[in-house]
């Protein structure tokens, strides 16, 4: 981060190191000149998981390989920048509400988007290959509010605004388990 705009400088931390700062989620929205779109951020701050108000974002994660940055779109849409150049690569359409999250696989082989519904949440998960859409899976809960894929498995934790939390397979979209009922 330089100025508030994200920059194609690479910094490797440590967790000790990490925990100083506010890391901004690699799928916040940016705006062409490469600021955040939204007044607040989602981001973690010393193993937290908090909105961050954008001035206060001093790093932005990025892919695990740095080969792709996703930026969820309030537009119906994700935007998929090359990691390295930030340029935008390919712009993912077809959304039927806004698109909350973006996560990616470990191995970025696949790309889950989670947008709201009027009575279900949508879960996408994509092909980062092709950028084909693998599976589309309607959740029992409006507002889909988190992404987190498992470090080694292919399961996907999935949590809402109202409570609920799904373990999905990251790669079919198939639910697994749901841990925590809608509140």
């Amino acid at each position: 981060m330089k100025d508030g705009k994200v920059s194609s400088e690479v910094n490797y931390l440590s967790a000790m190191e990490e925990q100083k700062h506010t890391v901004a989620q690699a799928s916040a929205e940016l705006t062409e000149d490469g600021s955040f779109f939204e007044d607040l951020v989602s981001a973690r701050h010393d193993g937290d998981n908090l909105m961050a108000p954008r001035e206060s974002i001093t790093l932005m994660d990025v892919s695990p390989k740095q080969t792709w940055i996703a930026a969820a779109c309030h537009d119906r849409q994700v935007t998929i920048y090359d990691g390295k150049t930030l340029k935008i690569a390919k712009v993912l359409t077809g959304f039927k509400q806004e698109v909350w999250q973006a996560a990616f696989s470990p191995d970025e082989k696949f790309l889950a988007t989670a947008s709201d519904g009027t009575e279900q949440g949508e879960l996408t998960i994509w092909n980062t290959a092709d950028w084909s859409i693998n599976s589309r899976v309607a959740l029992s809960t409006k507002l889909l509010a988190g992404l987190s894929y498992h470090p080694t498995l292919p399961w996907l934790a999935v949590s809402s605004f109202d409570g609920a939390v799904f373990v999905v397979n990251g790669e079919t979209g198939q639910v697994i388990h749901q841990l925590v009922e809608s509140q």
